[in-house]
């Protein structure tokens, strides 16, 4: 496994370095539990079983930070019911500022969204 930053930062960021390479390194970080480094290749790699195996990981653990990396990479693979676990998640590992960021990043589910209406839906007045 590659431990100093030099070094990591050599094999994550050349052109010359194979995608087999990275996500082989992903792979060793995750199971080390370095989430965030893992992510690093994996998103390199677009290792995509790698960066679901991260999202999963987040989702469990309550971890804002990682979900939120993997929403800028792949909007389409977090939703709000993601952002309402990871928040659910964090409450109960006590990790505050977690649940916190992850509040902030879903729609609160009101009356008229339960009711199938959107919230831009009500505001808006019949003509």
């Amino acid at each position: 496994m590659l431990r100093k930053y030099l070094e990591k930062r050599d094999v994550l960021w050349s052109e010359k370095t194979p995608r087999e390479t990275l996500s082989r390194h992903g792979r060793e970080f995750f199971e080390a539990e370095r989430y965030s480094d893992a992510l690093d290749f994996f998103e390199r790699a677009m290792d995509e079983e790698g960066i679901r195996r991260i999202r999963e990981v987040a989702l469990k653990e309550g971890d804002a930070f990682l979900l939120g990396r993997i929403a800028r990479l792949k909007p389409e693979w977090v939703s709000d019911g993601d952002w309402r676990t990871v928040e659910k998640a964090a409450e109960a590992a006590g990790k505050p500022s977690f649940a916190e960021q992850a509040r902030k990043r879903y729609q609160p589910l009101t009356p008229e969204l339960l009711q199938g209406k959107s919230s831009r839906e009500e505001r808006t007045p019949e003509r």
